[in-house]
């Protein structure tokens, strides 16, 4: 099955907000108006099943404060159930890597730093994100619910890599 991995578009945030309320529960509403800020401001990586149409994967990425500090984060990576285990995860980090570099160069920076959280107990996503470079960071706590796992901050450090 062919995927297409890119930037979103402007007139795919309502998809991606049905895709984050069908996978994870989400608030459509909020959601959208989460994805419209993204889009505008930042950027919004996202992996589509080219024979089906679907959303299958998405991953937020947003510059901390001014992009003149060169550091951003990624909120929000998956990959659907039943797509996971066949190199999207690994496609999308590498565009969204590629498009940091990009937006940063855009407005004459190098990026520096990339963050992200993951739940602690995710090894198939550390095994994903080292392989990128990323270097596990403290666990922080339950993030989001006191039911779930808590979770870790991983790091990228790009200095002298750009």
């Amino acid at each position: 099955m062919p995927i297409e991995i890119r930037r979103a578009r402007p007139d795919e945030v309502e998809e991606l907000a049905e895709y984050t309320k069908r996978v994870h529960g989400d608030d459509y509403a909020f959601q959208a108006s989460r994805f419209r800020h993204f889009i505008d401001h930042n950027f919004i990586i996202l992996a589509r099943d080219a024979d089906q149409g679907t959303l299958v994967g998405r991953a937020l990425f947003e510059a901390i404060e001014e992009p003149k500090f060169g550091a951003a984060i990624i909120w929000g990576f998956d990959v659907g159930e039943g797509y996971q285990g066949q190199g999207i995860g690994t496609k999308m980090l590498q565009t969204l890597i590629d498009e940091a570099k990009r937006y940063f160069q855009d407005h004459q920076k190098k990026l520096r730093f990339l963050y992200l959280f993951t739940r602690s107990d995710n090894e198939i996503a550390h095994h994903l994100y080292e392989k990128f470079g990323f270097k596990k960071g403290p666990t922080i706590g339950k993030m989001f619910t006191d039911g779930e796992p808590d979770e870790m901050v991983m790091i990228r450090d790009f200095r002298g890599m750009n």
